[in-house]
């Protein structure tokens, strides 16, 4: 895949991506519990590169940045649906008990 980095980097960057993409899977499925788990062993993986890292291992991590900003927004987006369900659903429901 990314020949120059050694093996160690090779391996945290895929399963960095892997990690990445199980939280995107969870966000869109609306699995949110298990998301702060994953979130925190990414997190992990990330502080252990080395302090200068390849131009091929930035690139990868900006993909995920922007990929994670992108199911974040998605995340917000849908508590805020929910969000307005739930008030909408409170109204609907004081409405009737009177």
């Amino acid at each position: 895949m990314y020949k120059n980095f050694n093996k160690i980097d090779d391996k945290a960057l895929k399963r960095l991506q892997t990690l990445s993409e199980k939280i995107s899977d969870l966000i869109h499925r609306g699995s949110f519990d298990k998301v702060v788990e994953l979130d925190i062993e990414r997190k992990k993986i990330i502080k252990c590169f080395n302090e200068k890292p390849q131009k091929e291992a930035v690139d990868i991590l900006k993909y995920i940045l922007a990929k994670n900003k992108t199911d974040i927004m998605v995340l917000e987006m849908e508590k805020e649906k929910l969000t307005k369900n739930y008030n909408l659903s409170i109204k609907t429901f004081q409405a009737y008990s009177k």
